[in-house]
């Protein structure tokens, strides 16, 4: 008997993918402070103490009252292209609290400084100015010394690396609310060990795409289905998808095209009678609300379709 079997020109292939089970973890990246100082008021507000080894942050009375701030800048380590910044920490490791009125607490806040500063020169005079509000954190009359502080500075970081806005990075002032007290923190030049010294934390996650086929090979006219899945453990933003490297005629759709990781959508590739036959390197692109990228590339190779084929069975 013989088969005749026509072309009309739509395939739908279902490419089908089971994902195993991974064990995801947040990264964590530290580095240690490469500039720290304190600048005073007053009588000292040309004197400059970016060789001491503690810091002074605060309010302190010596017959007369002086301000003291205090300025750390740390050089950022390299992250990988598609690392999100889930959070980062600022640890200070604190050796005394002064003056403070019994049973008060008193505020420190945390600025980004919007200039830069040399720290064997930087003194009252001549601080640098600063523009965002990054924190703030309490000090009490009863908090116990000498221990670490853990200050979140997760908005400061992010816009050092992009993720939130873009800002140069010059580092971090603290400054004390007015109040009587002051905190001894030490700095840089301590002699009491590479974990005194003021250290940054930053924790990231990696967003990563994988598909169901890294290759897929359609007639003119056809269409292919591939499931996609997005990865990105501990991220509560938002990730959207779209496609790169079409060719001329083709066009894609997704079932769903954005979401909170971990999820996954169906991706369509179409193809039409004018696609032009050939390999191309197409990418499903998955980006944050930041602007974090991740491509996973998919190579694509359309045919043409021909008007018809044959088949025959022996009889």
């Amino acid at each position: 008997m013989k088969h005749i079997k026509k072309s009309f020109g739509l395939i739908f292939l279902l490419l089908v993918f089971s994902i195993g089970t991974y064990v995801y973890c947040t990264s964590t990246i530290t580095t240690k402070v490469n500039m720290d100082s304190y600048v005073v008021s007053g009588g000292y507000a040309n004197d400059n103490y970016g060789s001491r080894d503690r810091i002074f942050v605060g309010k302190i009375t010596l017959g007369d009252t002086y301000e003291m701030y205090a300025f750390l800048h740390f050089t950022l380590p390299d992250l990988p292209s598609n690392a999100i910044i889930t959070k980062a920490q600022l640890r200070l490791r604190l050796e005394n609290k002064n003056q403070f009125t019994s049973g008060e607490k008193k505020a420190f806040y945390v600025y980004t400084v919007k200039e830069s500063w040399k720290e064997s020169t930087i003194t009252w005079n001549n601080q640098p100015g600063t523009d965002y509000y990054v924190t703030h954190f309490y000090i009490e009359d009863t908090t116990t010394t000498p221990r670490y502080l853990y200050i979140t500075v997760t908005k400061a970081v992010k816009m050092w690396y992009g993720q939130e806005g873009s800002h140069a990075n010059y580092g971090l002032k603290i400054m004390g609310e007015n109040k009587p007290g002051y905190l001894e923190i030490h700095s840089k030049e301590t002699t009491s060990g590479e974990s005194y010294k003021p250290t940054l934390y930053i924790y990231y996650t990696l967003l990563t795409v994988t598909v169901s086929s890294t290759t897929v090979s359609l007639k003119q006219g056809e269409s292919a289905a591939l499931q996609v899945k997005v990865s990105a453990p501990d991220y509560q933003g938002t990730v959207s998808l779209s496609v790169q490297g079409l060719p001329s005629g083709a066009a894609y759709s997704f079932s769903q095209s954005s979401g909170t990781p971990t999820f996954e959508s169906v991706l369509t590739i179409a193809t039409s009678s004018s696609t032009p036959p050939g390999t191309y390197d197409v990418y499903v692109v998955a980006e944050s609300q930041e602007g974090v990228k991740y491509k996973k590339k998919i190579t694509l190779t359309v045919s043409s379709a021909g008007d018809f084929s044959l088949a025959f069975n022996p009889p």
